[in-house]
């Protein structure tokens, strides 16, 4: 059937509502929320910065079983309560049209906060981040000026507005364009992942001292 169901249309009985994407494409969609490349570095980078020491497997092992009991839940009560108006429908009968107003207008304040500082993050730390590190690792200076270069207001603004527009024309496409973008990024989120497991699995500890020396300097290690 594919993703949408452009042929084949899901109909309930006792709403009329349409399906308009199968489960993979709910899927996509649940992965991009996470973003998984950062996730990824976040997680490989911080951890055992952090918790020297720890079991990264196990940590992650643990936190997939409690966001499967988060997401299993949510799921249930989204197949009880069939209707359209996301999760304050559902929120407002399961608790109380007010507690599910206050949750709602919560997480839209939430949800603006956090999206202006990724917005922000996207050019001033993830960019600028990776030309420098690049730069050092290479040794092209130019790579280092283009990292530096991205924390300044003027290109944060510049950058941020184009991931602005850009999520913007995304929700005013259709369906079938919005679900192809996340199938395709998400190979790349995928892909990225590949590249984290591959240096952690051929680096050793003299290599990662020597490497570690090169970006940050002789005798940092």
């Amino acid at each position: 059937m594919g993703f949408l169901a452009s042929k084949h249309v899901f109909v309930r009985d006792a709403t009329g509502l349409v399906r308009a994407i199968g489960p993979l494409a709910a899927f996509l969609f649940g992965a991009q929320c996470i973003s998984p490349p950062s996730s990824g570095f976040i997680t490989y980078a911080w951890l055992p910065y952090l918790w020297p020491g720890s079991d990264i497997l196990l940590i992650l092992t643990l936190g997939m079983v409690f966001c499967l009991v988060h997401a299993i839940t949510f799921s249930q009560i989204g197949s009880v309560y069939p209707r359209s108006g996301a999760d304050y429908v559902f929120a407002s009968r399961t608790l109380t049209p007010v507690g599910a107003f206050t949750s709602n207008w919560t997480l839209a304040i939430f949800s603006g906060l956090v999206a202006g500082s990724l917005i922000a993050w996207i050019p001033s730390t993830l960019m600028s981040s990776y030309f420098f590190e690049l730069g050092a690792l290479t040794n092209q200076p130019y790579l280092m000026t283009w990292g530096s270069m991205l924390t300044s207001g003027v290109w944060v603004f510049i950058i941020g507005s184009m991931a602005i527009a850009v999520t913007h024309i995304l929700m005013l496409v259709s369906p079938t364009k919005s679900v192809a973008y996340l199938k395709y990024s998400f190979y790349l989120a995928m892909f990225s992942w590949l590249i984290i497991l591959f240096s952690l699995a051929m680096s050793n500890p003299t290599t990662f001292a020597t490497n570690w020396n090169a970006f940050m300097g002789a005798g940092n290690f």
